[in-house]
Formats: structure tokens, C-alpha cells, sequence
């Protein structure tokens, strides 16, 4: 779906990945694929937590997000959307 649809975003595109193994080659090679912006990956160790891991790969950086509630992790992830936006 990203991959068909990431073409006709203005703005921003970014994707979600789980990832078993390989995660961080893996991720980046569907950031190329999929023509994302950025893409945040996790592992499936992650299902059914209340807390999760995040990673954030773009074409400029990778950064872990480091772990915590989802709420906490969408709050990072929306200020690395700002900073990116703000780069644009």
C-alpha cells in the first residue's frame, strides 16, 4: 500500500515496519522501495506490550526512539515529523 500510494502524498510519507530479523537493513531497503520520507520500524517482541521500541530511518538519519508507552513514542515520532517539515 505505501508503495502505490506514497507517490501521490504531498507532504510527507512515512511507513511502519515489524521487523524479525535484519531490522534496521530491512527497513531501509523498503524506505528506498516504497519511495518513503522515513519509516519507523519495531520488532515483533513488541505485540501485546504496553511499551514498545521504535526506530526512525529516514533518507537523512537513523535514530532510535528508544523505548516507552505509545503515547510517549508518538510524541517522538511527531517531533522528528516537525524537525523534518521545519527542513523542508
Amino acid at each position: 500500500l505505501a508503495a502505490e500510494t506514497a507517490p501521490l502524498v504531498k507532504g510527507l510519507a512515512i511507513g511502519f515496519a515489524l521487523e524479525v530479523e535484519d531490522a534496521l537493513d530491512n527497513a531501509r531497503e523498503k524506505l528506498k522501495r516504497k519511495s518513503l520520507d522515513a519509516i519507523l520500524f519495531n520488532r515483533d517482541s513488541n505485540i501485546g506490550s504496553e511499551e514498545c521500541e521504535l526506530t526512525w530511518v529516514s533518507t537523512q538519519e537513523t535514530l532510535p526512539l528508544g523505548e516507552g508507552s505509545k503515547r510517549e513514542l508518538a510524541e517522538r515520532v511527531m517531533r522528528q515529523v516537525a524537525s523534518m517539515l521545519d527542513r523542508a
